[in-house]
């Protein structure tokens, strides 16, 4: 004999079966169509972010702020800052390093003297006995040094990047540590003007409970 509520459950049972059957995958004729209807998809809807310009940039961030005292500080800062320093030296190193690249694609004169001295004075300049004067010159056919030419040069340009961003980091550091102090600042004496206000309730109230109402 059957349990009454027993069908039911059998019934819904095959009911939430059939509806988690998966689909069947797409043949290669509808994967085609849909990636022809892609690619005719405009790019340039409204989701795309707008462009900022170039003029919408601060560089001059820190003059924003019309603080003289803060400027002060961010100018300590930089010329003090020990960092700063050994990425000065950094810029100047990779400066130099672009000025031989430069220089190795240039014609090199190499001038020699042979000579000697009596000792017991004489003309020093009656030493010089002979000189040879040479040229050399080494025609870049395979681009090795303007290659090197261009890696100095990119390392100049790196280098110097880090030097800017290194500055940049430590004047927003000084003014984040200019502005706490300010709000800190200010926050004491406000806290300093509530006690002298309650200070002077007091002083009221205990008057007014002396005189009377």
């Amino acid at each position: 004999m059957q349990t009454p509520g027993l069908i039911p459950a059998a019934l819904l049972g095959m009911i939430v079966l059939a509806s988690c059957a998966l689909k069947p995958p797409p043949t290669r004729d509808e994967i085609r169509a849909q990636s022809a209807t892609l690619a005719e998809a405009d790019l340039n809807g409204a989701w795309k972010a707008a462009e900022v310009s170039a003029a919408a940039i601060e560089d001059n961030w820190l003059g924003t702020f019309t603080d003289p005292q803060l400027d002060v500080l961010v100018a300590e800062a930089i010329v003090n800052n020990p960092d700063l320093r050994v990425a000065a030296t950094r810029v100047e190193q990779a400066a130099q390093y672009v000025e031989l690249a430069k220089a190795m694609l240039r014609p090199m004169i190499n001038l020699l003297g042979t000579g000697g001295l009596k000792m017991g004075g004489g003309d020093v300049s009656s030493a010089i006995q002979g000189a040879s004067l040479g040229v050399s010159w080494e025609p870049d056919l395979w681009g090795r040094l303007r290659y090197g030419r261009e890696a100095a040069q990119s390392t100049y340009a790196s280098v110097q990047a880090d030097y800017r961003f290194s500055q940049q980091s430590l004047a927003a550091a000084v003014a984040r540590s200019w502005f706490t102090a300010t709000e800190t600042w200010l926050q004491i004496k406000l806290a300093e003007d509530m006690v002298a206000a309650a200070r002077k309730l007091v002083e009221l109230a205990e008057t007014r409970w002396r005189v009377g109402i």
